[in-house]
Protein backbone atom coordinates (compact mmCIF):
# COMPACT_ATOMS: atom_id res chain seq x y z
CA UNK A 1 0.00 0.00 0.00
CA UNK A 2 1.58 3.45 -0.66
CA UNK A 3 2.36 5.50 2.07
CA UNK A 4 3.07 8.58 0.57
CA UNK A 5 -0.50 9.87 1.65
CA UNK A 6 -1.80 11.04 4.59
CA UNK A 7 -4.96 8.69 3.97
CA UNK A 8 -5.41 6.14 7.19
CA UNK A 9 -4.13 2.60 6.39
CA UNK A 10 -7.39 1.29 6.97
CA UNK A 11 -8.87 3.17 4.61
CA UNK A 12 -6.58 2.00 2.06
CA UNK A 13 -7.09 -1.30 2.74
CA UNK A 14 -10.65 -0.95 2.24
CA UNK A 15 -10.01 0.46 -0.84
CA UNK A 16 -8.02 -2.58 -1.60
CA UNK A 17 -10.64 -5.32 -0.32
CA UNK A 18 -13.54 -3.55 -2.02
CA UNK A 19 -11.36 -3.90 -5.22
CA UNK A 20 -11.00 -7.03 -4.72
CA UNK A 21 -14.73 -8.31 -3.27
CA UNK A 22 -16.17 -6.59 -6.73
CA UNK A 23 -13.71 -8.37 -9.53
CA UNK A 24 -13.03 -11.61 -7.89
CA UNK A 25 -15.91 -12.77 -5.70
CA UNK A 26 -19.46 -14.20 -5.17
CA UNK A 27 -22.02 -13.37 -3.05
CA UNK A 28 -21.72 -15.54 0.60
CA UNK A 29 -18.23 -16.85 -0.42
CA UNK A 30 -15.75 -16.70 2.65
CA UNK A 31 -13.07 -14.13 2.92
CA UNK A 32 -9.78 -14.48 4.48
CA UNK A 33 -9.49 -14.04 8.32
CA UNK A 34 -8.20 -11.06 10.41
CA UNK A 35 -5.05 -13.02 11.28
CA UNK A 36 -4.77 -13.97 7.77
CA UNK A 37 -4.99 -10.77 6.06
CA UNK A 38 -2.66 -9.10 8.72
CA UNK A 39 0.09 -11.86 7.48
CA UNK A 40 -0.26 -11.91 3.94
CA UNK A 41 -0.06 -7.67 3.63
CA UNK A 42 2.28 -7.86 6.75
CA UNK A 43 0.05 -4.84 8.72
CA UNK A 44 -1.41 -5.19 12.18
CA UNK A 45 -4.30 -6.87 13.21
CA UNK A 46 -5.87 -3.75 14.15
CA UNK A 47 -5.97 -2.16 10.89
CA UNK A 48 -7.28 -5.33 9.41
CA UNK A 49 -10.16 -5.53 11.87
CA UNK A 50 -11.07 -1.55 11.05
CA UNK A 51 -11.12 -2.02 7.68
CA UNK A 52 -13.53 -5.12 8.16
CA UNK A 53 -15.70 -3.70 10.38
CA UNK A 54 -15.73 -0.29 8.00
CA UNK A 55 -16.43 -2.37 4.83
CA UNK A 56 -19.20 -4.26 6.96
CA UNK A 57 -21.12 -1.02 7.93
CA UNK A 58 -21.20 0.01 4.04
CA UNK A 59 -22.70 -3.50 3.25
CA UNK A 60 -19.70 -5.62 1.64
CA UNK A 61 -19.19 -8.06 3.97
CA UNK A 62 -21.18 -9.99 6.77
CA UNK A 63 -19.83 -11.94 9.72
CA UNK A 64 -21.42 -15.09 11.07
CA UNK A 65 -20.12 -16.11 14.81
CA UNK A 66 -17.76 -19.10 14.72
CA UNK A 67 -18.32 -19.14 11.15
CA UNK A 68 -16.08 -15.91 9.87
CA UNK A 69 -16.77 -13.55 7.20
CA UNK A 70 -18.87 -13.25 3.91
CA UNK A 71 -19.64 -11.23 0.64
CA UNK A 72 -22.50 -9.63 1.26
CA UNK A 73 -25.47 -10.35 -1.40
CA UNK A 74 -25.25 -6.38 -1.51
CA UNK A 75 -21.47 -6.19 -2.38
CA UNK A 76 -21.88 -3.62 -5.23
CA UNK A 77 -24.46 -0.56 -3.85
CA UNK A 78 -26.47 1.15 -6.11
CA UNK A 79 -28.70 4.25 -6.52
CA UNK A 80 -31.43 2.29 -7.78
CA UNK A 81 -33.53 0.03 -5.96
CA UNK A 82 -35.71 -2.20 -7.82
CA UNK A 83 -39.61 -2.87 -6.27
CA UNK A 84 -42.10 -5.06 -7.66
CA UNK A 85 -45.61 -4.90 -6.74
CA UNK A 86 -47.85 -8.01 -7.85
CA UNK A 87 -51.05 -6.26 -6.62
CA UNK A 88 -50.48 -2.91 -8.42
CA UNK A 89 -49.47 -4.76 -11.75
CA UNK A 90 -52.90 -6.75 -11.64
CA UNK A 91 -54.73 -3.72 -10.66
CA UNK A 92 -53.14 -1.73 -13.40
CA UNK A 93 -54.06 -4.62 -15.66
CA UNK A 94 -58.49 -4.84 -14.68
CA UNK A 95 -57.53 -7.88 -12.68
CA UNK A 96 -58.55 -8.35 -8.92
CA UNK A 97 -55.59 -9.90 -7.04
CA UNK A 98 -55.85 -12.13 -4.27
CA UNK A 99 -53.49 -14.15 -2.36
CA UNK A 100 -54.16 -17.51 -0.29
CA UNK A 101 -51.77 -18.62 2.81
CA UNK A 102 -50.65 -21.98 1.69
CA UNK A 103 -47.98 -22.78 4.59
CA UNK A 104 -46.79 -21.29 7.75
CA UNK A 105 -44.01 -22.94 9.70
CA UNK A 106 -41.13 -22.40 11.71
CA UNK A 107 -38.21 -24.63 11.10
CA UNK A 108 -34.31 -25.00 10.89
CA UNK A 109 -33.47 -23.65 7.92
CA UNK A 110 -30.32 -25.62 5.46
CA UNK A 111 -26.90 -24.35 5.06
CA UNK A 112 -28.31 -22.83 2.29
CA UNK A 113 -31.17 -20.88 3.23
CA UNK A 114 -29.11 -19.68 6.70
CA UNK A 115 -26.29 -17.96 4.70
CA UNK A 116 -29.07 -15.83 2.52
CA UNK A 117 -30.87 -14.84 5.74
CA UNK A 118 -27.63 -14.05 7.55
CA UNK A 119 -28.33 -16.98 10.39
CA UNK A 120 -26.62 -19.77 11.24
CA UNK A 121 -27.87 -22.87 10.39
CA UNK A 122 -29.67 -23.78 14.52
CA UNK A 123 -31.02 -20.80 13.98
CA UNK A 124 -35.50 -20.96 13.62
CA UNK A 125 -36.28 -19.52 9.92
CA UNK A 126 -40.06 -18.66 9.05
CA UNK A 127 -41.78 -19.88 5.48
CA UNK A 128 -44.68 -18.42 4.19
CA UNK A 129 -45.93 -20.03 1.10
CA UNK A 130 -48.72 -18.27 -1.19
CA UNK A 131 -50.68 -18.77 -4.00
CA UNK A 132 -51.58 -15.43 -6.28
CA UNK A 133 -54.43 -15.05 -8.30
CA UNK A 134 -55.80 -12.68 -10.49
CA UNK A 135 -59.38 -12.50 -11.57
CA UNK A 136 -59.02 -16.11 -10.19
CA UNK A 137 -56.68 -17.16 -12.51
CA UNK A 138 -53.94 -18.81 -10.72
CA UNK A 139 -50.65 -16.74 -11.89
CA UNK A 140 -47.39 -17.16 -9.25
CA UNK A 141 -46.40 -19.83 -6.52
CA UNK A 142 -44.52 -17.84 -3.67
CA UNK A 143 -42.16 -19.01 -1.22
CA UNK A 144 -41.23 -16.33 1.62
CA UNK A 145 -38.79 -16.87 4.87
CA UNK A 146 -37.98 -14.80 7.48
CA UNK A 147 -35.23 -14.47 10.10
CA UNK A 148 -37.73 -16.14 13.40
CA UNK A 149 -35.02 -13.76 15.66
CA UNK A 150 -36.99 -10.85 13.65
CA UNK A 151 -40.63 -11.63 13.50
CA UNK A 152 -40.72 -14.10 16.78
CA UNK A 153 -44.72 -13.38 17.72
CA UNK A 154 -45.49 -13.21 13.85
CA UNK A 155 -48.94 -15.07 13.47
CA UNK A 156 -51.31 -16.37 10.44
CA UNK A 157 -53.83 -14.12 12.04
CA UNK A 158 -52.22 -11.23 11.65
CA UNK A 159 -51.35 -12.05 7.93
CA UNK A 160 -54.53 -12.37 7.22
CA UNK A 161 -55.39 -9.08 8.44
CA UNK A 162 -52.52 -6.89 6.75
CA UNK A 163 -50.15 -7.42 4.27
CA UNK A 164 -46.65 -8.80 5.40
CA UNK A 165 -44.47 -5.45 4.66
CA UNK A 166 -46.79 -3.74 6.75
CA UNK A 167 -46.59 -6.06 9.63
CA UNK A 168 -42.84 -6.09 9.43
CA UNK A 169 -42.77 -2.22 9.99
CA UNK A 170 -45.69 -1.36 12.03
CA UNK A 171 -45.12 -4.58 14.65
CA UNK A 172 -41.14 -5.12 14.37
CA UNK A 173 -39.85 -1.80 12.91
CA UNK A 174 -38.36 -3.85 10.01
CA UNK A 175 -38.75 -1.63 6.94
CA UNK A 176 -36.90 -2.87 3.62
CA UNK A 177 -34.22 -0.64 2.36
CA UNK A 178 -32.73 -2.22 -0.66
CA UNK A 179 -34.07 -5.23 -2.83
CA UNK A 180 -32.12 -7.22 -4.63
CA UNK A 181 -33.57 -9.26 -7.30
CA UNK A 182 -32.49 -11.82 -10.28
CA UNK A 183 -34.60 -13.85 -12.31
CA UNK A 184 -34.24 -16.40 -14.91
CA UNK A 185 -36.49 -18.71 -17.28
CA UNK A 186 -37.45 -22.14 -16.04
CA UNK A 187 -40.35 -25.19 -16.48
CA UNK A 188 -42.93 -25.82 -13.88
CA UNK A 189 -42.69 -28.92 -11.82
CA UNK A 190 -45.69 -31.51 -11.56
CA UNK A 191 -46.49 -30.07 -8.08
CA UNK A 192 -46.37 -26.57 -8.85
CA UNK A 193 -48.29 -27.58 -12.15
CA UNK A 194 -50.93 -28.59 -9.74
CA UNK A 195 -51.01 -25.58 -7.97
CA UNK A 196 -50.99 -22.87 -11.27
CA UNK A 197 -53.12 -25.28 -13.13
CA UNK A 198 -51.05 -25.74 -15.94
CA UNK A 199 -49.41 -28.61 -17.93
CA UNK A 200 -46.10 -30.04 -16.49
CA UNK A 201 -43.19 -29.01 -17.94
CA UNK A 202 -44.65 -25.15 -18.88
CA UNK A 203 -42.20 -22.19 -18.93
CA UNK A 204 -42.56 -20.08 -16.04
CA UNK A 205 -40.08 -17.40 -14.77
CA UNK A 206 -38.42 -17.85 -11.51
CA UNK A 207 -37.78 -14.93 -9.21
CA UNK A 208 -35.40 -14.42 -6.21
CA UNK A 209 -35.66 -11.49 -4.21
CA UNK A 210 -33.38 -10.86 -0.76
CA UNK A 211 -34.55 -7.46 0.78
CA UNK A 212 -32.30 -5.74 3.01
CA UNK A 213 -33.33 -3.47 6.10
CA UNK A 214 -31.14 0.05 6.64
CA UNK A 215 -28.74 -1.71 8.99
CA UNK A 216 -28.20 -4.00 5.64
CA UNK A 217 -29.35 -6.77 7.25
CA UNK A 218 -31.43 -9.29 5.48
CA UNK A 219 -34.82 -9.65 6.47
CA UNK A 220 -36.42 -11.66 3.56
CA UNK A 221 -35.60 -14.21 0.95
CA UNK A 222 -38.40 -14.88 -1.63
CA UNK A 223 -38.27 -17.55 -4.28
CA UNK A 224 -41.47 -17.29 -6.72
CA UNK A 225 -42.50 -19.42 -9.58
CA UNK A 226 -44.67 -16.86 -11.90
CA UNK A 227 -46.32 -18.66 -15.48
CA UNK A 228 -44.77 -18.23 -18.38
CA UNK A 229 -48.18 -17.54 -20.59
CA UNK A 230 -49.76 -15.19 -18.35
CA UNK A 231 -47.18 -12.74 -16.19
CA UNK A 232 -45.45 -9.79 -17.02
CA UNK A 233 -42.85 -8.87 -14.85
CA UNK A 234 -42.37 -4.57 -14.59
CA UNK A 235 -40.33 -3.27 -12.17
CA UNK A 236 -40.31 0.41 -11.04
CA UNK A 237 -37.55 2.24 -10.03
CA UNK A 238 -37.05 4.09 -7.24
CA UNK A 239 -34.43 7.11 -7.30
CA UNK A 240 -32.61 7.01 -3.83
CA UNK A 241 -31.02 10.65 -2.51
Amino acid sequence: MNENTTEPKYQKLVKRIKTYIQENMRANQKILSEREIAQRLSISRYTVRKALDELEKKGYIYKVHGKGTFVSEKSVPTALNEIYSFTEQMEQLGKKPKMELLEFKVFTPNQELASKLHVVSQDKVIKLKYLRTADDVPMMIEETYLPYSKFPTLTVDALSKNSLYSIMKTEFNQSIHVVSESMRASLISSNEAKLLKVEDGSPCLNVRRTSFNKLNEPIEFTSCIARGDQFVYNYKYIHQD
